[in-house]
């Protein structure tokens, strides 16, 4: 593994996904919309994804199958906070945040996209350690990454369809979705989402100083959970809904899916 290369990729990636921050924040700043953070997430990985495909010398098939994964999950996480921006009413946690960073607090607000683009980075590391792998041959290991990605994917999929098809029944408004993946988890896409980091981890576990990239669903799974997910949203949730939300919470598991209590 060349260093100096990996090193120059590192900065690379962290000068351009500070810079779509940087411009994302603007955009902020004229939208007023709390999706453009998401969408830059999305948009940072592909970037990170473009620098370690171009930059890095290791097996051009894997490289490429590595450009097709990613691209393929942003491209589908970024369309689905798109038309979260899209909406006329703003997601509750987007609404939260804009509120508590009001002026003079604001420039706080973009610490927080500077921050998102330290995190794109550093979970970005596998990608930069799978193009760097110089292995002409996959291993069986890696056959099974992309099986465990495949799951992912689609649990991920579903569980967002699920979501999506029971908030557009105007019956079920500030109701619990009890149906499908969330009958055993409260948050099933979340657990998908973290599926597909354990599959990138795989993934680039075989390459020189593959184990290191277990750093990237450790951040994912504690950004999940104490973040901005799980937990961000379930006290929105428990306002908004009430008693309901909280017998959903006693029974359900929050993360791993299981069978209800």
């Amino acid at each position: 593994m060349d260093l100096s290369q990996i090193g120059y990729t590192l900065c690379m990636n962290l000068v351009l996904v500070t810079l779509l921050m940087i411009v994302s924040y603007f955009f902020y700043l004229v939208e007023r919309k709390g999706a453009i953070f998401d969408i830059a997430w999305a948009g940072g990985f592909m970037i990170t994804t473009i620098v370690s495909f171009l930059e890095l010398d290791g097996y051009f098939w894997r490289k490429t199958l590595l450009f097709f994964l990613v691209i393929l999950w942003s491209c589908r996480l970024g369309s689905v906070f798109f038309r979260r921006y899209l909406e006329k009413e703003e997601e509750g946690r987007f609404a939260a945040v804009r509120d508590y960073f009001h002026a003079p607090q604001e420039w706080k607000f973009f610490l927080l996209f500077l921050l998102q683009g330290v995190a794109i980075v550093v979970l970005s590391w596998p990608f930069q350690l799978i193009a760097s792998n110089p292995s002409l041959t996959f291993s069986a290991l890696e056959y099974w990454a992309i099986l465990i990605w495949i799951i992912g994917y689609i649990g991920e999929i579903i569980a967002d369809t699920q979501l999506r098809e029971f908030k557009m029944e105007p019956a079920n408004k500030n109701k619990v979705c009890t149906t499908g993946l969330w009958r055993f988890s409260r948050h099933p896409n979340y657990f998908f989402e973290w599926i597909i980091w354990i599959a990138f981890f795989l993934l680039a576990f075989d390459a020189p100083a593959g184990f290191t990239a277990i750093i990237s669903p450790i951040l994912m799974f504690w950004l999940l959970r104490k973040v901005s997910g799980i937990q961000a949203a379930e006290e929105i949730a428990v306002r908004t809904i009430g008693q309901e939300y909280v017998n959903y919470q006693k029974s359900t598991n929050a993360f791993f899916p299981w069978f209800p209590k």
